[in-house]
Parts: C-alpha cells; sequence; structure tokens
C-alpha cells in the first residue's frame, strides 16, 4: 500500500503539472498566453529524457538513490519553479520536476512487480491513477466545479449538462441470414 500511495503522490505531481502549468505561468505574468504551455513542455521533455535513461541510473546507483534524489530534485524543482521570477528561471524548474520524477514510478512499479502476490502490483497500478485524477480536485480551488468528468471519475456526482434524451426504441438484431448452398449444376 506503500507503494501505490507514493505512485500517486507522483502521478498528483505529474498531473498538477498537466493541469497548472500554463495557469501558474501566465498568471505570474512570467509567460504570454502563447507561451504557456512551454512549462509542460519543458517538463514533459525532461520526464521524458530522465524514462530514456532510467534504467542506467537504477542499475548504477540503485532504487533507493534514484527514488531519493529524484524526489530531493523534484522538490528542488519546485522551489526554484515557485521562487522563481523570470520564465527562465521557471523553465528550470519544471526540467528539475521532470527529470527528478522521471524514474520514481518505473522504481515503485517495479518494486511491486517484485512482491510476494499478484493483487500487489495491480493495486500499485491503479491507485496512482486516481492521484492524477486528484490533480485537479485537490491543486486548485473550485477544479472540481470546472472539470465534471474528473469529479465523476474520482466518484463524486455530477449533474448532467444536457437535458436526458428518451431512450431509443429496441431495434431488433441486425442478424445475417443464414448462406444457402448454390443451386447444384
Amino acid at each position: 500500500m506503500l507503494l501505490a500511495a507514493l505512485a500517486a503522490v507522483c502521478f498528483l505531481v505529474e498531473g498538477a503539472m498537466l493541469d497548472w502549468s500554463a495557469l501558474l505561468l501566465t498568471g505570474r505574468g512570467l509567460a504570454a498566453t502563447a507561451q504557456g504551455g512551454l512549462g509542460y513542455a519543458f517538463f514533459a521533455v525532461a520526464m521524458t529524457t530522465g524514462r530514456l535513461g532510467g534504467d542506467a541510473i537504477t542499475a548504477r546507483f540503485g532504487d533507493r538513490a534514484a527514488m531519493l534524489w529524484g524526489g530531493i530534485g523534484s522538490l528542488l524543482g519546485f522551489v526554484v519553479l515557485l521562487l522563481g521570477t523570470r520564465l527562465e528561471i521557471a523553465l528550470a524548474g519544471f526540467v528539475l520536476i521532470g527529470l527528478g520524477a522521471s524514474n520514481i514510478v518505473p522504481v515503485l512499479f517495479r518494486r511491486a512487480g517484485n512482491v510476494p502476490g499478484g493483487g500487489r502490483l495491480r493495486l500499485a497500478s491503479r491507485q496512482p491513477a486516481r492521484g492524477l485524477l486528484a490533480a485537479g480536485r485537490t491543486d486548485g480551488a473550485g477544479t472540481a466545479r470546472h472539470q465534471p468528468h474528473r469529479r465523476q471519475m474520482m466518484g463524486g456526482r455530477t449533474t448532467p449538462q444536457h437535458p436526458p434524451r428518451p431512450s431509443a426504441p429496441i431495434r431488433p438484431s441486425l442478424r445475417r441470414p443464414p448462406i444457402s448452398k448454390p443451386p447444384a449444376r
């Protein structure tokens, strides 16, 4: 369960980057609206780069060191991002977050796969999705109100956006007629 909780936190970070990076850059006046997507782009490239080299990193330094230094790198990235006063500094924060978080989830999944009992891997792979979906719910006020699909997936109630349509009449199944044999010659 600890592995699943840690993976959920990592997916929460990824979800926050996806949902809020442009708003953070534009809302703080660090980037124009047209440049708002740069933060997520830098994060995604850094995450991809880190994951491509992740096996070599964990083989050389080990799982624990990769997770420890990845967590420290992500935390440092958040500090740089939130305290930065220029776009370049904020983008460096996004890169640090992406590089730091890139290998934590793969290590956690590998560890969960090595735990005896098949249900552990299933639990560890399903729980993080809740962290990704919760990102919009927990890191911004009113998000659940503006993103009803997330609220519904998290088990909350939603109000229909359109009035319900009357159900269509049930149509008989469209079965193919049996193939008849061609006439004998």
